[in-house]
């Protein structure tokens, strides 16, 4: 018996099930598919890279706020132990997952904006406009991988949609130019604001924003300062009227908003879709029940806040942080301390405190809602956490999953941003202080966070040892901020903008990058490590190396799988 083995053609075109063929990706829903995947990895989301899934957080709290004077990691010093040697600064090539995840995962999403270009230039069923707005919007996300990885390695090979073999592009140069480009391409091609059911997509404000913020970069305020203006003088963006309403689940996409991810909380376990990047850095004990206990505010931070008792301008202006600026917020008998000094009222917006209430879960006290304060401290970070009136956008339990957006790009980048250029390009001083104090008066006449008798009754019963510390319907602090009224010589403008960045953007996940673009990180940062360790002790004999130290390695996994085309900057030789 002869037995016909032969099959037809369709036969041989069935492919694996669970497995993306791209050339059917080449039409119209393909590539708008592509698209929101390209979106996704904004926050670093790849289940099979879990532990590193902070090291790409849209928030960029790993690597702009732990390196800086900001935060520490907080936990455990065993709990994610990678991220140490990133506090201490002494991250070495070889190893690191979050330093790994990191490039890998920027290049995860370099692939995914790749792939949106060429689908879209190969669709037959997509209009010109509708090709030039899908490649436009991967071109944006593009920019914004490839910024990420320049202000984190200095060079990196350039990937696009027209490379034939990864493998043979040298880091051999700076890509600002062609991030430039992507940005470019993305102003000429977006709208200045999509309609109903876009909300999140990249708009041209958006792409004029991060141009600008490259130009900044490269010390390139001529055009930083042109784009910025523009953007000051012609959109339609403004300031919210109470500063913390950039922070909240109700007032996402607001007209302040800019740029921002969009989350959901959608019962998915590892919260895919509700900031992947930022699992860890929730507070896990205390009336939340949530999140790993990562990411708290030093005291470096909130000394940032107290202010000069007469002008209300922020007291450490012009001098260095030193020991005696550590504020005492709670006695060795573990009640709170009640703070008296004034400070800026943006304080209790960004930085949980004792004795202060923490948003609407009552007042906090003074260590049992820290994980580990002799690693992190004995303040929680509020911007991230969710409201108990909130409960809905957010699922506690393992792993704090929230449907609060982050905002990357906000009106105030803009103003404080635009008053540096003016600094920096030998400008008008006086309009740089206008600027700055448009930030301050917002803060001025901002929500006071206040207590209620219920908060105060509640207290007293879990901590009779701090009961009368607290007056109901008494604001918080001392709350005092006044707005300059002038700005002498550049060398104090610029002083003052620099400062006023770190109080409207403390925790945000800027801080390190700022200073290393100011070449002021060694200087800081020594000198905050130096301080701070007189009270944590696991800063002690941490050194901030100069020159060695603002750029991340680049992982030695790489460079082994390219040995003759991947080359580690030579500083690290």
């Amino acid at each position: 018996m002869i037995l016909n083995l032969s099959c037809s053609e369709d036969l041989l075109d069935i492919y694996p099930k669970g497995n993306i063929v791209i050339d059917n990706l080449y039409n119209k829903e393909g590539v708008d598919l592509l698209l929101i995947a390209a979106y996704s990895a904004l926050d670093g989301q790849d289940f099979n890279k879990f532990f590193a899934n902070s090291s790409l957080s849209f928030s960029n709290w790993v690597f702009g706020g732990l390196q800086s004077d900001d935060a520490y990691k907080g936990s455990f010093a065993g709990d994610q132990a990678a991220m140490n040697p990133i506090e201490g600064y002494e991250l070495e090539p070889l190893g690191n997952i979050i330093n790994s995840g990191r490039w890998s995962l920027a290049y995860d999403g370099i692939t995914r904006c790749n792939d949106v270009i060429k689908a879209a230039n190969e669709a037959q069923d997509m209009t010109e406009e509708e090709i030039n707005s899908a490649v436009a919007q991967a071109r944006f996300l593009r920019g914004h991988f490839y910024f990420e990885l320049t202000i984190s390695y200095i060079v990196v090979p350039w990937i696009d949609e027209s490379t034939v073999d990864p493998g043979e592009v040298q880091n051999d140069h700076e890509v600002w130019p062609e991030i430039e480009a992507d940005f470019e391409f993305a102003i000429d091609h977006l709208p200045e604001e999509w309609g109903a059911g876009n909300v999140g997509r990249a708009t041209a404000w958006a792409a004029k924003t991060y141009l600008a913020r490259a130009h900044m970069y490269q010390s390139d305020y001529d055009l930083a300062k042109e784009i910025l203006n523009e953007i000051y003088t012609e959109s339609s963006f403004s300031l919210m009227s109470s500063y913390e309403y950039n922070f909240d689940i109700t007032h996402r996409n607001n007209a302040e908003s800019i740029f921002e991810d969009q989350r959901c909380e959608d019962g998915l376990l590892y919260g895919i879709n509700a900031g992947f990047g930022d699992l860890l850095c929730y507070a896990q004990f205390g009336p939340f029940a949530t999140g790993f206990g990562f990411y708290q505010p030093s005291y470096s931070l909130m000394a940032a806040y107290f202010t000069d008792p007469v002008t209300g301008l922020p007291e450490m202006l012009g001098r260095d942080y030193e020991s005696s600026d550590i504020p005492v917020v709670f006695n060795t008998d573990g009640t709170v301390v009640v703070l008296t000094d004034p400070v800026d009222p943006r304080l209790d917006h960004t930085i949980g405190r004792p004795g202060a209430p923490f948003k609407d879960w009552g007042i906090q006290p003074a260590t049992a809602w820290i994980k580990g304060i002799d690693n992190g401290g004995p303040f929680l970070n509020k911007k991230n956490m969710f409201g108990q009136a909130e409960s809905d956008w957010f699922r506690r339990g393992f792993g704090g999953k929230s449907a609060n957006n982050f905002r990357k790009f906000r009106f105030s980048h803009v103003i404080l941003w635009l008053a540096e250029c003016e600094i920096e390009t030998n400008g008008d001083l006086g309009r740089a202080m206008n600027l700055v104090n448009e930030i301050r008066a917002r803060a001025m006449n901002s929500n006071k966070v206040t207590y209620t008798q219920a908060d105060i009754d509640a207290f007293e019963v879990l901590y009779p040892d701090d009961a009368g510390k607290f007056t109901a319907d008494a604001e918080a602090a001392n709350y005092n901020i006044g707005l300059y009224t002038s700005f002498p010589g550049a060398e104090y403008a610029r002083e003052a903008v620099r400062y006023e960045q770190r109080l409207e953007f403390g925790m945000e996940g800027i801080r390190f990058f700022d200073l290393v673009r100011w070449g002021e990180a060694a200087n800081v940062l020594q000198n905050y490590i130096s301080t701070e360790s007189t009270r944590m002790g696991h800063l002690q004999n941490k050194v901030f190396n100069a020159g060695i130290d603002e750029y991340l390695p680049i992982p030695q996994e790489q460079i082994d799988i390219y040995p003759d085309i991947l080359v580690q900057n030579s500083f690290r030789d």
